[in-house]
């Protein structure tokens, strides 16, 4: 039988907490960037439209256009590139809401500007 001291599992408790924080503790900016990107933006749109993105759309609203934008890139076809802003702008005007394309547009806007 196993026995490990109180000492030695506060440890062990410790450490798996640090990896599921580690894991699961991404700001929500960071995780819209990384969905920006699997769906096929380029990693430095993605990063810069994600914080705008997120300060004003709801996850149901990011998701949808995430959604979009992945759509895009496979009627595009693998070979085609990476999705351009020009691109999620296009689709994002398409989608019923309408404060996903304002706030993209912004997002975007504060982008160029910087």
């Amino acid at each position: 039988m196993l026995l490990i001291s109180d000492r030695n599992r506060g440890r062990a408790t410790l450490a798996v907490m640090v990896a599921a924080c580690l894991a699961g503790c991404a700001s929500p900016k960071d995780r819209v960037a990384g969905e920006l990107v699997r769906a096929g933006l380029a990693e430095p749109a993605a990063d810069c439209l994600a914080g705008g993105l997120t300060d004003e759309l709801s996850i149901a609203q990011l998701r949808e256009l995430a959604a979009a934008i992945a759509m895009v890139k496979r009627q595009r076809g693998p070979d085609a590139g990476p999705v351009t802003a020009r691109d999620v702008l296009s689709v994002a005007a398409q989608i019923d809401d309408p404060r996903i394309p304002a706030a993209l547009a912004r997002a975007g806007a504060g982008c160029v500007l910087g």
